[in-house]
Formats: structure tokens, C-alpha cells, sequence
């Protein structure tokens, strides 16, 4: 069970959904519209041992990484859950297409490292069955007494990506088959130690999220 001074702290992660990289402008086969997607509604509230707790709010980003966040994406949002056994997982995930004319999903490390963390990155690891292909990157940030174990990872176009490089090869290949070139980023963490069974609760709970979401929501966060 985690105390409250714990929830606290859990929550300034916050949304750190800022960074910047560019789509090509290149000429490019017409391709089809990306289709409206509304991840706060549709994205399960209550599912499995999790339920959403409206009453853990996530700190607010400043400003500066408000006006960040609205041009890298059209969509971004974050959410607490809370186990039946009171363990804590926060959500985030964003959304982007090149229709806007920037598709802006950076890697979340970069966003713990800018607010002061120490960030250790980690193998892939599968999730549960039936899950299992998708390989989330595994993260462990850490900033005095906080110790944030996370599992993260993006898909473009309904395949997962890589980050930099890979994400910029996947958005093109993309582009020329004439296929939306809409991103999601999906971000899970919880608090405690870089141990196997805090990877364990954020794998079985993005697991659960995925069993519980629509077929398209499913298909177009994890592949």
C-alpha cells in the first residue's frame, strides 16, 4: 500500500510529453486521413484489479511545456490508476499525425533527464500473452529518495517504432505507402525500486488496458 506523502511524489511526472523532430516534406503518394481518435474517452477507465482515481490529479506542466506540448501534439493526456491492493500506475499517452505537419513523439528519457532524474535504461521486455510481440522499452528513473521503474513505448502507423532514427525511418516508410502517419506514445510508471516485479505490475497492467480497449484502440496503440 502506498501512503499518501508516496502519492504525492508519484505524481510529478506529470505529462513531460515536450520534445520537437520533424516530419519530411517530401513529395509523397496521397495518403488517408487519419481517423479521429479521442483517447481520454475512449481509453478505459476502470478494467481488470485498475480503476481510474479522479482524485489523484496530475501536476499541471508549466507554461512553457504547455506551449511544447501543443505543438507536438494533437492529443496527449495522463491518467492515475490505482489496484485493488492500492498500488499505483500513471498513464500517459499522446497522439500525433503528420497532417498537422509535425508528428513531434520524442523519447521520454529525455524528458526525466531535463527535470533532474537519473535515467537507466534497461532490455526490452514482453508483455504478458497475449500481448507478447509488443516489447515495450524498459526505464528506470531515479532523482534523490524517488524511484520511478517505467515501461514505454510508440507505434507509427499501427507497427511499433523505435525512437529517433527508427521513429523518423518508420514515419517516411509510412508516407510513401500512403498510410496515415499517426504516432502514439504509451508511457506507464509506478514508484519503488529497479526490481523485476514492479516491471512485472506495469507490463500485467498495459496488458490489461489492452484486453479492455475497443479492437481499434488496441490495434493502433500496440500494432
Amino acid at each position: 500500500m502506498i501512503d499518501s506523502v508516496s502519492r504525492r511524489a508519484f505524481l510529478g511526472s506529470g505529462l513531460c510529453l515536450a520534445g520537437a523532430a520533424a516530419s519530411a516534406a517530401l513529395p509523397r503518394p496521397e495518403s488517408r486521413p487519419v481517423p479521429p481518435v479521442d483517447l481520454a474517452g475512449e481509453t478505459p477507465s476502470r478494467f481488470a484489479r485498475w480503476r481510474a482515481d479522479a482524485a489523484i490529479r496530475p501536476v499541471l506542466p508549466d507554461d512553457n511545456e504547455k506551449r511544447a506540448v501543443a505543438r507536438a501534439y494533437d492529443q496527449s493526456f495522463s491518467r492515475v490508476y490505482v489496484r485493488d491492493d492500492g498500488r499505483l500506475a500513471m498513464l500517459v499517452i499522446a497522439h500525433g499525425d503528420t497532417e498537422t505537419g509535425m508528428l513531434a513523439i520524442h523519447r521520454p528519457a529525455t524528458c526525466y533527464t531535463a527535470q533532474g532524474f537519473t535515467v537507466s535504461p534497461g532490455a526490452s521486455v514482453a508483455l504478458p500473452a497475449p500481448y507478447q510481440a509488443l516489447r515495450p522499452e524498459r526505464l528506470f528513473a531515479a532523482r534523490g529518495e524517488r524511484q520511478e521503474p517505467i515501461l514505454t513505448w510508440m507505434t507509427i502507423a499501427d507497427r511499433q517504432s523505435g525512437f529517433g532514427l527508427a521513429q523518423n525511418l518508420a514515419t517516411l516508410s509510412a508516407t510513401w505507402r500512403g498510410v496515415p502517419a499517426e504516432g502514439f506514445l504509451v508511457r506507464a510508471s509506478t514508484l519503488g525500486a529497479d526490481s523485476a516485479p514492479n516491471y512485472a505490475l506495469l507490463g500485467q497492467f498495459l496488458a490489461d488496458l489492452l484486453a479492455a480497449s475497443s479492437p481499434d484502440l488496441r490495434r493502433r496503440l500496440g500494432g
